[in-house]
């Protein structure tokens, strides 16, 4: 200090300031929990209306918030108002031009891929199912059975790999191919693609003591 008194930044609790430079300075923050730009030295009014919104970065003036529903992800802005991209609960969008944005996503906890621009349908119509990326056309699930494994997909239709649960399987080429284990916990080596028997050998040691 240079001797002088200084007052205190911050007046609301747990509220975040930017640095002074050595004169009094309201904080940027008025709600709780928002999160505001940095400042340059002036006054300035919070990003965020809304809770636990997202805001981009501001250029000096008044934003009005990016998102209008709860838990929605936006891109940037390049300073105008911005309508939300996701209509619905927890979907996720691609980056925006500033133009409005249709969601990638009707199905809830759907994974969809990069979006060329255009409104694409849900890759996944299964619930927790695995699809590849897509070339911007619609595209099946790989996946019918739950909680299945498949391998990398070349464009067209793959059925899964597994038939039977917790199953074991080697890469495939991108044709169908039979599990390696039919048993539970079985432990196999690995297949150049054809069916393969277990491997275990039974040994039997008897010690006789005299």
């Amino acid at each position: 200090m240079s001797g002088k008194q200084k007052r205190p930044l911050i007046y609301a609790r747990n509220s975040l300031t930017t640095e002074s430079s050595g004169k009094q300075q309201r904080p940027l923050i008025y709600a709780r929990n928002s999160l505001t730009t940095e400042s340059s030295g002036k006054q300035q009014r919070p990003l965020i209306y809304a809770r636990n919104s997202l805001t981009t970065e501001s250029s000096g003036k008044q934003q009005r918030p990016l998102i209008y529903a709860r838990n929605s992800l936006t891109t940037e802005s390049s300073g105008k108002q911005q309508k939300p991209l996701i209509y619905a609960r927890n979907s996720l969008t691609t980056e925006s031009s500033g133009k409005q944005q249709r969601p990638l996503i009707y199905a809830r906890n759907s994974l969809t891929t990069e979006w060329s621009g255009k409104q694409q349908r849900p890759l996944i119509y299964a619930r927790n199912s695995l699809t590849t990326e897509s070339s911007g056309k619609q595209q099946r699930p790989l996946i019918y059975a739950r909680n299945s494994l498949t391998t990398e997909w070349s464009g067209k239709q793959q059925r899964p790999l597994i038939y039977a649960r917790n199953s074991l399987t080697t890469e495939s080429s991108g044709k169908q191919q039979r599990p390696l284990i039919y048993a539970r916990n079985s432990l196999t080596t690995e297949s150049s693609g054809k069916q393969q028997r277990h491997c275990f050998k039974i040994s039997l040691q008897i010690q006789v003591s005299g």
